[in-house]
């Protein structure tokens, strides 16, 4: 019997689209006997998720992505961690705390261009969200929703993308920080 995983999954906790419950029952719907929540620096929605999985009989994996710099950005997933580990928690939350400083920022400097963007105009476009959960792109659909710019992609070019006038830059680890941070 061929048994299908999905190890890389995001819940409306960072950037996904689905809550963590949603997530377990969407991996269910599909026929999946394991998967792992992989949020972008954070590990709030693994209780939830882990419940749900268990409830829907399928094998839920505690998993973080962290964000880290070494010459350019990556991404370091983690799989099977620790998420009662207090240090890993609080060094998530620093990113969390610098993602909504950030999100403050930048939406400032939009602003400063002559572009009205609220923060409602970023929290309107998913369900839970906070300056904690959302970025640049979901600035970026708010200037195209509000007719600023034509795209998504010209917000970027223009106004957010690194080294325009908009763009500030996210705190992050190294990736050995990060690694040790999994580990």
């Amino acid at each position: 019997m061929i048994k299908k995983i999905d190890l890389h999954t995001h819940s409306t906790a960072s950037d996904g689209t689905f809550t963590p419950s949603e997530v377990a029952h969407k991996a269910h719907k599909t026929g999946l006997s394991a998967v792992a929540l992989t949020d972008h620096d954070t590990i709030n929605g693994l209780a939830e998720f882990k419940r749900a999985c268990g409830e829907y009989g399928i094998e839920g994996i505690s998993g973080v992505e962290i964000s880290a710099k070494y010459e350019k950005e990556m991404h370091i997933v983690g799989l099977f961690i620790d998420e009662n580990d207090t240090e890993l928690a609080e060094k998530l939350d620093e990113l969390k705390n610098a993602r909504e400083v950030r999100n403050k920022k930048v939406l400032e400097l939009v602003n400063r261009q002559g572009m009205e963007i609220s923060v409602d105009d970023i929290l309107s476009q998913k369900d839970g969200a906070t300056l904690l959960n959302t970025g640049r792109a979901h600035i970026a659909h708010a200037m195209v929703k509000k007719g600023y710019v034509a795209s998504v992609d010209e917000a970027f070019k223009k106004y957010l993308g690194k080294g325009m006038s908009c763009y500030v830059p996210r705190k992050t680890y190294s990736p050995k920080e990060s690694i040790e941070m999994i580990k």
